[in-house]
């Protein structure tokens, strides 16, 4: 990632000498540097992609000083980011702490519960790590569609919807709301099998700490609740017709 993102600052500095300038590179990195410059100065509408898969900021620097570079040469750029993963953008607009914190929160005893939706937690940090915290939880509830490292580990294991056997919204990397629309019904095969959308499962497991009835049927209740807690999320109510 850092010798990508030296790469990158170098071909804005080849393309407008105001841009900060890259120190030691070889000559052959000095090279291809010239060369993707000129390939972007001789471009129509140069287009500047990049990502966070690496999870490297510098790189996303970079990516955005060739931008710089190319518009203050009167060039019309543009520049698109890639995630890793569908609905990063709409997680990042939920907000929220990030895993290190809620696994350092687990294991030191700041709670008692968790919840783990979708996701299995060994992916995404050192096994050590993810053991301590899941521990030291009294009760850990995991609503997934796959058996896991993280199932194994569940004292609740709660059967989610995959993305076909259910409703729901997604933001997609250009911050649009989609939706996108249940294909596959899991209890017409097999009735007694209780697959249900994670956030009905969620919302059961509220109602029912806060001793309340199950009110919510439909997905227009869950983007109007989402849509009103922040601002940001208003367009979901938008992606599609309502039930109705």
């Amino acid at each position: 990632p850092e010798d990508l993102a030296r790469l990158g600052f170098a071909v804005a500095h080849a393309i407008d000498a105001s841009a900060p300038a890259v120190s030691g590179l070889d000559a052959a990195t000095q090279t291809l540097a010239q060369a993707i410059a000129a390939d972007l100065l001789a471009a129509k509408k140069p287009l500047v992609v990049s990502g966070v898969g690496v999870g490297d900021a510098a790189v996303l620097q970079a990516a955005a000083n060739i931008t710089q570079a190319l518009l203050k040469r009167e060039k019309d750029a543009g520049i698109v980011l890639a995630f890793s993963e569908v609905n990063s953008v709409g997680s990042a607009l939920i907000g929220g702490e990030s895993l290190d914190q809620a696994l350092s929160l687990l294991a030191s005893g700041g709670a008692d519960s968790v919840i783990v939706l979708e996701n299995d937690l060994y992916r995404r940090a050192d096994t050590a790590t993810v053991d301590a915290a899941l521990s030291a939880a009294s009760s850990v509830i995991v609503v997934d569609h796959q058996q896991t490292a993280t199932t194994d580990k569940a004292h609740w294991v709660l059967s989610a919807a995959t993305f076909a056997e259910g409703d729901g919204t997604l933001v997609s990397q250009e911050g649009r709301a989609q939706r996108f629309f249940q294909v596959y019904e899991p209890a017409y095969y097999q009735p007694q099998t209780l697959i249900r959308e994670g956030w009905r499962w969620l919302h059961a497991l509220h109602c029912t700490l806060q001793h309340k009835p199950v009110d919510w049927t439909q997905l227009d209740q869950v983007t109007a609740a989402c849509a009103a807690s922040n601002a940001e999320l208003a367009g979901i109510m938008a992606a599609a017709p309502s039930a109705s």
